[in-house]
């Protein structure tokens, strides 16, 4: 039930639209490989206040993100960053390919009392959400956008981005070539027809679990258990809210790859005839395998690709299926965490195994057993030469899949969709020092 309302968004000023494109992150100069470090930017990119503790700012022994805050303070007084004059809604595209999703930005309410808006649909993996709870605490200021899908069961939000076709008021290509545009809309009669319209709808957090989590404990810090008497900036958190319909809503889908296994992991995937029908599989024919329906997938070993495609009735699967709840019973990743990956695990692992770290299909995090990648390229290239022992190959979660287990209060497995693009950094960000 997300209630949205508009927002005074803190951007870079207008005299910097000739060189946005290496303020924004991903930047088309300096970006990093690895995504914890600043990198080689502009000094005015927003990687700087999101990921950067050193700099002309900082002090030996500052807390986390001092130095962030402090620059964020000196970027408002040069006026680098200035907040629009007016409240407004943003309606954001982005163009790759031949595809684009378009969506609405604005401020979706965080409720602490019980009555969810914004639905997690996965386990989310890793500590980042201390971190950037930390990062809200110094900084004051939301640098990311969460992205949400929403039913729009009434099509009302679907028309509403459908009527800005017309001049857009930011326009840039980003680090990876998509085209990113923003359309600036301040008129009330909008906000209180789309807040209208989504009240008693539910949101699905397509991307940014760990941004609402931190979002929820900068809430509860700030709030110190008081009862609630009024509006609070950080009671909201910024959100791209995208309705269900759009057809560039696309979640890419994220393999599994054992990296190393033992004599009991081996000895498993040997016996996989005992769980699905097995079918030699050429490298080209992995779309067409793919197109067919049933629950299927695709092993990439050392000697070769199979396809695996489910067997219902085989009593191990009939088992491990009975441990799937509603919606999770149909989701391509949980199956395969059910029957193969859970199961592995305790053959690779044996009694050490508890089932602890099952966001990652089965494997404790950070172990050589199962980690999630998203190139099938580069996972099929991997296990054909032997440098990773089994590589699953999934087809990308449907949206309709992904409403209804978070509708129902269930959990994907970690990195179960992937969606893409992601919305970047830079364009918009929500200062929480006021409305």
């Amino acid at each position: 039930m997300p209630i949205l309302r508009p927002l005074r968004a803190l951007r870079y000023g207008r005299d910097h639209s000739s060189f946005l494109d290496e303020l924004i992150s991903p930047a088309v100069r300096g970006e990093p490989s690895d995504r914890t470090i600043v990198g080689d930017v502009h000094p005015w990119n927003v990687r700087q206040l999101v990921r950067g503790d050193r700099g002309p700012l900082a002090q030996e022994d500052d807390p986390p993100f001092t130095h962030a805050s402090r620059l964020l303070g000196s970027w408002k007084q040069d006026g680098i960053v200035a907040r629009d004059a007016r409240p407004a809604l943003y309606v954001y595209e982005q163009r790759f390919g031949e595809q684009f999703r378009r969506g609405v930005v604005g401020l979706v309410r965080l409720d602490p009392e019980g009555s969810p808006r914004l639905l997690p649909h996965e386990f989310s993996r890793g500590g980042s959400a201390e971190t950037l709870a930390a990062q809200l605490a110094a900084t004051r200021c939301q640098f990311s956008l969460v992205m949400a899908i929403s039913p729009d069961r009434r099509g009302i939000l679907a028309d509403y981005l459908d009527r800005h076709p017309g001049r857009n008021d930011i326009e840039v290509h980003d680090g990876k070539g998509h085209q990113n545009r923003i359309w600036r809309d301040e008129d009330p009669a909008h906000h209180v027809e789309l807040n209208d319209a989504l009240r008693d709808e539910h949101a699905v957090i397509a991307d940014g679990h760990h941004r609402v989590e931190a979002a929820m404990k900068y809430q509860a810090a700030c709030a110190g258990g008081q009862p609630v008497t009024r509006e609070r900036p950080y009671d909201y958190v910024m959100t791209l809210l995208v309705p269900a319909s759009q057809p560039g809503l696309i979640s890419r889908p994220t393999h599994r790859v054992c990296e190393a296994l033992g004599t009991g992991g081996r000895a498993f995937l040997d016996d996989l005839d005992q769980r699905f029908s097995i079918t030699s599989l050429e490298r080209d024919a992995l779309p067409q395998w793919f197109e067919e329906p049933g629950i299927r997938f695709a092993l990439a070993r050392k000697g070769g690709i199979v396809g695996l495609e489910l067997r219902p009735d085989a009593p191990s699967v009939r088992q491990a299926l009975a441990t799937l709840p509603g919606a999770l019973a149909s989701v391509e990743p949980a199956v395969l965490s059910a029957t193969v990956l859970d199961p592995l695990a305790l053959a690779e692992i044996g009694d050490a195994w508890n089932g602890d770290g099952a966001d990652t299909g089965g494997a404790a995090s950070n172990s050589s057993f199962s980690h999630n990648r998203t190139s099938a390229t580069e996972v099929i290239d991997s296990a054909l030469a032997g440098t990773v022992d089994a590589a699953f190959l999934l087809r990308p979660v449907p949206n309709d899949q992904v409403l209804a287990v978070a509708e129902e209060g269930l959990l994907m497995p970690a990195k179960s969709t992937n969606f893409y693009p992601k919305p970047i950094k830079g364009l918009l960000m929500n200062s929480l020092v006021s409305f």
